[in-house]
């Protein structure tokens, strides 16, 4: 599991929306949020 027992590193800043592919992509599994996959990563050491 990320963040568990396997280290995850996410580091976006305040303009950094989308990972991957430009919004415009269509597709969904190419496009995705990055506030909701730190969000989503869960561990005793993540910063909030």
């Amino acid at each position: 599991m990320l963040g568990g027992s396997v280290p995850v590193l996410i580091a976006y800043g305040e303009y950094d929306t989308t990972a991957n592919a430009t919004p415009d992509s269509g597709d969904p599994l190419l496009t995705f949020s990055v506030p909701a996959l730190y969000d989503a990563i869960t561990g005793p050491h993540r910063p909030k």
